[in-house]
């Protein structure tokens, strides 16, 4: 486990030790009025952080929820991230049993 300190001052987030290095290398980080961690400004610009290590575990995070198991937008662990389809969140698995499956 490692952390990722976010540009304006508004907490740390903690990553996976695998993933750290991608995400620091893409730049600066902040926390979005409503509490995810972004790169970007503009609305379409943004990219998510819990997507991205979505993204890098194998799963396309495209027209899938990726949501946040204890609630915490500041823990972006893959054991912390849920994936759904589309808007059926109770229908929501863990992504390490999604990479269980796949490997």
């Amino acid at each position: 486990m490692r952390t990722v300190e976010l540009n304006n001052d508004s907490g740390i987030v903690i990553v996976d030790d695998d993933v750290y290095e991608t995400l620091t290398r893409m730049g600066k980080w902040y926390r979005a009025t409503l509490g995810h961690v972004v790169r970007g400004t503009s609305s379409a610009g943004k990219i998510y952080m819990h997507r991205i290590v979505a993204k890098l575990s194998g799963v396309d995070p495209h027209r899938l929820w990726v949501l946040h198991r204890n609630g915490n937008l500041l823990d972006n662990r893959r054991d912390n991230l849920l994936i759904s389809p589309g808007n059926k969140v109770q229908s929501a698995v863990s992504l390490v049993s999604l990479i269980r499956v796949a490997a």
